[in-house]
């Protein structure tokens, strides 16, 4: 009988230990809706400390608030930077070589034009577009001995990559509080460490950028994160014509690539965000091109004429309703 009681009141302990409490955070930052949920014993003061880190994030790496420390480089055309400036630069810098620029961090002033950072929508004039142009453009960027140049009319833009570095940033957080299981949404981008509480997978659902009561399908993860790009996110009509937020660098405009969205599925969130935008500039060859030249990633199409392309590792499973046709590319 003492051997029972024994056993049973170590199952006890170990059921009373499992982190099965759940604790949400939801506040804005960044220009989104952040929605943290984490469980166990170390959660709540994990997600207070995640919110604090979010806010401080967005102080600093914001290309629109007049008080952030971006803001300011910009306007000085560059100068000494540290903290997180510093790191994204050596991580975007690499990223914009290695894309062929489809993914440019120095679009600022282009975006600002056609008011999708800040400002009133409307669409530039062809001698505007062309002008700015002239001015952007990622290889001009100087960055040595944790000081950066920016070129004259042009200005360092992280938008496309800043939610994925953060993301990553708070789950790195949460681990060292030790969160064992936990879900961050930032807008929409999806991360996850862990498994669920249950010991199971996280089924992360894919919109469906033509219907957005609907999902496309899903992608069952653990220790990654889930990030999706699309014209369907943001945009705005003029004269009976949709004008959506991820710009061509070449061209200064919309880009138009044959694609309704772009998801990318890794363990490393600034890599996933950027990618994300980047493969969807490059359209459908591009994108899977790239994939089958680099490591640390997976890839989810969908196109404009109506098909699912995902990698053999995304493990992708269609909506059963989905109006999509489904391949795996290898």
């Amino acid at each position: 009988m003492k051997k029972i009681a024994g056993l049973l009141a170590l199952l006890l302990m170990l059921t009373s230990c499992a982190p099965t409490s759940k604790y949400q955070k939801d506040f804005f930052a960044m220009d989104t809706f952040f929605e943290l949920t984490a469980y166990g014993e170390h959660a709540p003061e994990a997600l207070e400390a995640a919110e604090a880190l979010s806010m401080e994030l967005d102080a600093e790496l914001s290309a629109t608030d007049p008080e952030s420390t971006l803001y300011a480089l910009n306007e000085a055309e560059g100068g000494a930077v540290e903290g997180s400036i510093a790191e994204l630069l050596k991580i975007a810098l690499p990223l914009c070589k290695s894309t062929d620029g489809a993914f440019d961090i120095s679009l600022l002033r282009l975006s600002q034009a056609w008011g999708f950072s800040g400002g009133e929508e409307r669409v530039p004039e062809a001698s505007e577009i062309a002008a700015l142009l002239k001015s952007a453009g990622w290889e001009k960027i100087v960055y040595e001995n944790n000081t950066v140049t920016i070129p004259e009319g042009a200005g360092l833009d992280f938008g496309a990559i800043a939610k994925g570095y953060t993301s990553q940033k708070i789950s790195d957080l949460l681990a060292s509080y030790g969160v064992e299981s936990a879900m961050l949404s930032l807008g929409g981008n999806v991360q996850v460490l862990g498994r669920k509480p249950d010991g199971t997978l996280w089924n992360i659902g894919i919109a469906d950028p033509s219907d957005d009561t609907r999902v496309a399908g899903s992608v069952s993860v653990e220790n990654a994160v889930v990030i999706t790009s699309g014209p369907y996110k943001r945009y705005f009509e003029q004269d009976g014509i949709r004008y959506h937020h991820i710009l061509d660098p070449e061209t200064g405009s919309p880009a138009e690539s044959g694609l309704l969205s772009v998801t990318i599925i890794s363990e490393n969130g600034a890599l996933a965000d950027a990618l994300s935008t980047a493969l969807f500039v490059m359209g459908e060859e591009g994108a899977l091109d790239y994939w089958r030249e680099h490591d640390g990633f997976e890839v989810v199409l969908i196109t404009e004429d109506g098909r699912v392309l995902a990698t053999e590792g995304a493990a992708f499973t269609p909506a059963e309703d989905s109006d999509y046709s489904y391949s795996v590319v290898g």
